[in-house]
């Protein structure tokens, strides 16, 4: 190898041992700054923008209404097959009165209703003599009695079934007459 060579490979190489040097320093450097920016971020609560959080509980308002809106959707069409439809309402409605709870309700309303419109009591006190009116509030407390347990056992048969079904099916005509407005529907 010639001198001119020998000199310049030595500061090559002299060039290269700083230039590495150099850049070991700089990524020290650069490693130093990084782990300190993380402890920074670590340090910091996560903070949502503004925007984040309007567009949160935006999100979460339609959800609710979706489901507020699906429940009543489910609910009107379910009311509007029922209601509106004569033969569906009546078949709804027709377990009813073989329900225990119904028939008992309806006995003692009719009972009841017997007790009052003939207005019992003023009448069996008036045709008793003066010494045993008192016996007219037991027994029309009796009759009561007997009229709702006569009406409990008519209430859950067939026959009653037949007249439930017929007044319910009048009765829904009318109302749907007077809610349509149409009136006219109720004179037949």
């Amino acid at each position: 190898m010639n001198e001119e060579q020998k000199t310049s490979s030595e500061g090559t190489t002299d060039d290269s041992a700083a230039e590495l040097a150099a850049l070991r320093a700089e990524n020290e450097t650069l490693r130093t700054q990084q782990t300190d920016l993380q402890a920074q971020l670590d340090a910091t609560p996560p903070t949502k923008s503004k925007k984040s959080r309007v567009r949160t509980s935006f999100a979460w308002l339609l959800a609710i209404l979706a489901i507020v809106a699906i429940v009543l959707a489910v609910d009107a069409v379910w009311l509007q097959t029922t209601l509106t439809d004569t033969d569906t309402f009546v078949d709804t409605l027709d377990p009813l009165h073989r329900d225990e709870a119904v028939v008992e309700i309806l006995s003692i309303k009719i009972a009841d209703g017997v007790v009052e419109a003939t207005d019992l009591e003023a009448n069996i006190s008036a045709q008793l003599p003066a010494e045993i009116k008192f016996l007219a509030a037991p027994v029309t407390s009796a009759v009561r009695e007997l009229a709702a347990s006569a009406a409990a056992t008519l209430i859950p048969t067939e026959a009653f079934g037949v007249v439930w079904n017929e007044a319910t099916r009048a009765t829904h005509k009318a109302v749907s007459a007077v809610l349509t407005g149409n009136d006219g529907a109720l004179v037949t």
